[in-house]
């Protein structure tokens, strides 16, 4: 095995983005100029991700999030994995993520990858070295551009399926509006405007990523105009492998793309930008549109789901959980004055059950449902240092 010096630095919120070069090829027949997709597939959808099913070469179904912010080839959080897959390794990189720290992984070449009914050929595994956290969430992998960069991507969060177009499609009518799409290093960006405290729209470029367990993250250092609102807390707005990225939450007065407009959009505000976008967005704003994305063309379409109107919300416990190996989730902070912090959870501590409910790595979904309802009383039993407790507060929306 070599050692490359291959710098990564791309960037996806929670996930880590890599910038590893490869060749998809896909074999399939001639595709058709009709608005009809070539090929629906069902996609499973959690609390922050689109999740697909991939297999490596004759491989067992791997729960792969399928991420805008991944280039070609597949990306592995657990070493052990790596080895039930017997992967023939060919290089050792750095990989750099969201956070100040550099993680490692190991490169696997030429390999083939199933989607369904599709195959990619050629492909790299990346498998890091240590197990990331995603791997206690039960989800194996992520996939991205090999996918992205072969169709046109209509992902349909109402019915659950992706549906996958020639990129010649002639009539794009069904697709919604269409917006201008630039795609960088394997990475789709917009521009939208925002506006902060009332002030003049901001021009601003953002990567869409739907890796991103985000609504919007904007960075002030990278456009002397944007700044943080007035109002905001401090907490830590995205972790990955380099660890975690603090900042601060407030809210957008408006977010403009294309012709869609939201007010009081929540955002977060951090000094770690990684790339040249002033931002992202992610999975909150994305789950709002039936969304297209088409790499070919260099452009995205924005068609609005039920959910468009739906208000914006942030944690009203003031606590940032991570999933725990054993089951529950591990409080990694607590915002000063929360309702948590009044009550007198500590970070560290490990959350097993919410209202009497056992929690396990399938719970995401619950637990940001029970976080969001202003006014609710909410019952955490903790374990702290082997001694069991419940501490018992009203959430409060805090932002």
């Amino acid at each position: 095995m070599t050692t490359s010096t291959l710098r990564l630095t791309t960037f996806s919120p929670v996930l880590v983005a890599l910038a590893i070069f490869t060749t998809a090829l896909y074999a399939a027949q001639p595709a058709s100029a009709e608005a009809d997709p070539q090929h629906t597939i069902d996609f499973e959808s959690t609390a922050s991700w689109s999740v697909v099913t991939v297999r490596v070469g004759d491989s067992r179904p791997l729960r792969c999030i399928l991420d805008t912010g991944m280039p070609n080839g597949l990306f592995i959080f657990d070493p052990a994995l790596g080895a039930e897959l017997d992967l023939n390794y060919a290089a050792t990189v750095p990989v750099k993520g969201a956070g100040k720290g550099v993680a490692t992984a190991n490169i696997a070449p030429g390999e083939t990858l199933h989607l369904d009914d599709l195959e990619f050929t050629n492909q790299n595994i990346i498998v890091l070295t240590e197990a990331g956290e995603l791997a206690d969430m039960g989800i194996d992998a992520v996939i991205g551009a090999t996918v992205f960069s072969q169709f046109m991507v209509e992902m349909d969060f109402r019915n659950l399926q992706l549906n996958l177009f020639d990129p010649n499609t002639i009539d794009t009518a069904r697709f919604g509006d269409e917006l201008p799409m630039e795609v960088i290093a394997t990475k789709p960006h917009i521009q939208g405007k925002v506006s902060i405290d009332d002030g003049p729209p901001i021009p601003v470029s953002l990567m869409v990523d739907t890796g991103a367990n985000l609504i919007l993250s904007l960075y002030p250092p990278s456009l002397a105009s944007l700044h943080e609102p007035s109002k905001s807390v401090p907490t830590i707005v995205a972790s990955g492998v380099g660890g975690s990225v603090r900042g601060v939450v407030g809210r957008v007065s408006t977010l403009q793309l294309g012709t869609h407009r939201f007010t009081n959009a929540v955002a977060g505000f951090s000094d770690n930008p990684i790339g040249t976008e002033n931002g992202v967005i992610g999975m909150g704003i994305l789950r709002r549109f039936i969304v297209t994305f088409d790499y070919t063309n260099n452009r995205m379409f924005l068609r609005p789901a039920r959910a468009f109107k739906r208000p914006f919300e942030f944690g009203m416990s003031g606590i940032n959980l991570r999933p725990h190996t054993d089951g529950g989730a591990v409080v990694m902070h607590v915002i000063d004055g929360s309702p948590a912090a009044k009550h007198g959870i500590l970070t560290d501590d490990l959350i097993v059950a919410i209202d009497g409910k056992k929690l396990d790595a399938s719970d995401g979904s619950f637990i940001l449902s029970k976080m969001r309802q202003h006014g609710r009383k909410i019952t955490l039993t903790i374990d702290r240092d082997g001694a069991i407790r419940e501490i018992t507060f009203k959430l409060q929306r805090m932002i």
